[in-house]
Formats: C-alpha cells, sequence, structure tokens
C-alpha cells in the first residue's frame, strides 16, 4: 500500500456496567486504529478529536501508557508498554464517520426517487441518475471543528456516460453552513470530486478535502451527475457506495486517510 505498512484493528469495546449511568450491558463506542509503522504515528477515530481518554486506549489495545495525565491530546508522542517491550508512538485522533444512514423512522438522507439507496450486504448503494441528487445536512454541534480539515469521499462507478466529458458523471459536493463573514468562501469542492475513467462500471475514488471555516455549525453535502454545457446525461446513472465524512486535525492527517487507510474497491 503504497511502500507504508498500516495494520488495522477494530475493536468494539463492550463493557458489563457503567459506572456513571449505572446501566448493564452497556457497549461503547466502536474505535478504529490505523497504525503506520514507517513513521509510527497511530491513527485512532474518537468523537472528540482533541484528545481521548487515557484508560479506555488502555483497555481495549491490552497496554500501559506511560505517565499520570488522564488525556492524551491530539499530536502527543507516548511511550506504551506491552509484555516488557516500549514503543514510542505519535496520536493523530479524527472523527467517526459523521454520515447518518437513513432508518425505518428517520431519513437522514435526502432523495427524489424511491429506489435511490439499497442496503445490500452490509452496505448502502446510491444509484443517482438524470436530474437525481442525494443530499444530507451533517450538524457538528457540540464540537467546535474550526480550521479543521473535512474529508468527504466514496467509491464511484458510472454507465451511459459521455466520453472525455463530466456529463453522466458521478461527483459529490457540499457547502458550510454557520455564523460566517459576508465574504467567507463556503463551498466545497475539489480537483478530485468528479469521476474521471472512461471505462463503464469500474470503481473510482472520488472525494473532497476542505480547510472548513472559524465558527461553522454543519455541512451540506450531496452527490448528483455533472453536466456540461451543451451536452446530455441522457441514459446516464451511477452508484456510489462506502460513503465516509471525517474531520481532522490537519491536512497532511487528510491526506494520510484518502490515500492509505480509506478502502478503495
Amino acid at each position: 500500500m503504497k511502500n507504508i505498512t498500516i495494520s488495522l484493528l477494530m475493536i468494539f469495546l463492550t463493557i458489563t456496567s457503567c459506572k456513571v449511568l449505572k446501566k448493564k450491558n452497556s457497549v461503547k463506542p466502536v474505535f478504529e486504529i490505523f497504525n503506520d509503522t514507517v513513521t509510527n504515528k497511530l491513527y485512532i477515530t474518537s468523537k472528540n478529536i482533541d484528545s481521548i481518554n487515557k484508560k479506555d486506549l488502555e483497555n481495549f489495545m491490552g497496554i500501559k501508557i506511560k505517565g499520570e495525565n488522564k488525556k492524551i491530546i491530539n499530536g502527543e508522542l507516548i511511550q506504551i508498554v506491552k509484555n516488557n517491550t516500549t514503543q514510542n508512538l505519535t496520536i493523530s485522533i479524527y472523527s467517526e464517520n459523521l454520515i447518518k444512514q437513513n432508518t425505518a423512522t428517520k431519513q437522514y438522507w435526502k432523495t427524489s426517487n424511491k429506489n435511490s439507496i439499497i442496503h445490500q450486504n452490509g452496505k448502502d448503494y446510491f444509484n443517482v441518475q438524470k436530474d437525481e441528487k442525494i443530499n444530507q445536512t451533517i450538524s457538528f454541534i457540540p464540537f467546535n471543528y474550526s480550521k479543521k480539515y473535512l474529508v468527504f469521499i466514496g467509491n464511484s462507478k458510472s454507465e451511459n456516460f459521455v466520453k472525455k466529458s463530466i456529463t453522466g458523471q458521478p461527483y459529490l459536493w457540499g457547502y458550510q453552513i454557520g455564523n460566517f463573514k459576508k465574504d467567507d468562501w463556503v463551498f466545497m469542492q475539489s480537483p478530485h470530486n468528479v469521476r474521471t475513467s472512461d471505462d463503464e462500471n469500474y470503481w473510482e475514488k472520488i472525494y473532497i478535502v476542505n480547510e472548513l471555516l472559524n465558527n461553522i455549525s454543519s455541512v451540506y453535502v450531496k452527490m448528483s451527475l455533472g453536466l456540461r454545457k451543451d451536452e446530455s446525461k441522457g441514459d446516464a446513472k451511477a452508484t456510489l457506495t462506502d460513503l465516509n465524512l471525517r474531520i481532522f486535525n490537519s491536512k497532511e492527517d487528510a491526506m494520510f486517510y484518502i490515500l492509505n487507510i480509506f478502502e478503495e474497491k
């Protein structure tokens, strides 16, 4: 994987009792851990991307972390001890996937067609056709993500599109919502947010990486088909899946996720 060795550990931390809630069979959130063994950097997902609880990290990794602090801060260099072996690791915290999937009682994704979203083999597949727009507004409250970096990413394929053109090709797009200045640029797009392959039904990763503005509270994101002037979408249709929206503390970490951690089809 681009000469970088990464080990993935996904751990479900289950506890039989919770001192705060006093509730049996409570389940703590899923933690995803990616260890870049080249740079000795440990990427960890958390709702709070500024810090994580030291004891939680020790418990689910089965390790000891040197030091007296109860919190581990993003960017901190820690010493972990396991089986009498000590290792130095730099911590990089980024968010869980903030996209909400539709349920029987709540429609987070707004669609114009009834069968736009199909759930199959544990995944959601988004079918985008002519004039279809699938969108969702994602709130960041209570977290402050000002000046952080957003990644909106997914795998895409298309058919019946116009070759050598964006017409009929799927794209990702969005804008920021918050208490902004009049001249702040709120729109989110990038050179990689549109599928470019001329091969039909070939999966291609598309994404947006964008710095967030001060005082941001939420984002609006959508997927649709591209259209170039004087061309027609015709019978073009696209499929997208594996959609993720993550927040990172730096552009460097955002790009590392895009290039090395996100799973391409």
